[in-house]
């Protein structure tokens, strides 16, 4: 794993793998073979269809950019988390 990586877990089971693409702002996601054979897709946007989701799609950047807080909250979560200020719109992307 590099540092513009993040494992997905789901109750104990490795779902995926998400990463930044190479313009450090959108994120592509990759299905974990074990959990893709499992038949459960995280999301009707994620089918199982298709193992990797490239940030050039938009789909997985999407999906997991709407799990995190919106403007208030997330810029009160930069301040708490100490993100410095260069590195604060990367949050979109992680």
């Amino acid at each position: 794993m590099t540092p513009d990586q993040l494992i997905v877990w789901q109750n104990h089971q490795r779902v995926g793998t998400l990463w930044r693409g190479l313009d450090g702002r959108l994120m592509g996601f990759e299905y974990d073979e074990e959990w893709q054979a499992s038949g459960q897709a995280i999301s009707n946007s994620l089918p199982l269809n298709q193992r990797t989701w490239p940030p050039e799609t938009l789909t997985a950047h999407h999906w997991f950019g709407n799990l995190l807080p919106e403007e208030q909250a997330r810029a009160a979560l930069i301040r708490q988390l100490g993100i410095p200020d260069q590195n604060a719109r990367q949050t979109s992307a992680f």
